[in-house]
C-alpha cells in the first residue's frame, strides 16, 4: 500500500463530497498492468488523501505506479486539471 497526497488547485474542491469523484478519476487512469486492487479516498486539510492497494513486486514498484496514475489523472482530468502531487509514501502496516 502506498499513500499519496493530492492538493486541489481550487478552494472549495477539497470536501468530502468530492471524494468518489477523485477515486473514479483515478480508476479510470489505471490499467490491468497498474495491478490495482483498490483505491481509498479520504479527505484531509486542503487536500485529499488517496491509498492504492496494489499488487506489486516492491514499495519501488507500487510507489513509482501510484505516481504514475496520479500524474496521468491530474494531466488528463478536467476535474483534477491544476492539482498538484505532493506525496508518495509507504503506507505503515501493522504485523
Amino acid at each position: 500500500m502506498v499513500t499519496a497526497r493530492l492538493v486541489p488547485s481550487r478552494p472549495g474542491t477539497g470536501t468530502a463530497e468530492h471524494e468518489a469523484v477523485v477515486a473514479d478519476v483515478l480508476w479510470a487512469h489505471c490499467t490491468p498492468a497498474d495491478r490495482v486492487e483498490h483505491i481509498t479516498v479520504r479527505t484531509s486539510v486542503d487536500s485529499f488523501c488517496v491509498v492504492f492497494f496494489q499488487l506489486a513486486d516492491s514499495v519501488e514498484s507500487a510507489e513509482s505506479t501510484a505516481h504514475s496514475i496520479c500524474l496521468t489523472a491530474i494531466g488528463n482530468s478536467t476535474f483534477l486539471h491544476g492539482w498538484s502531487l505532493h506525496r508518495i509514501r509507504p503506507t505503515a502496516t501493522d504485523k
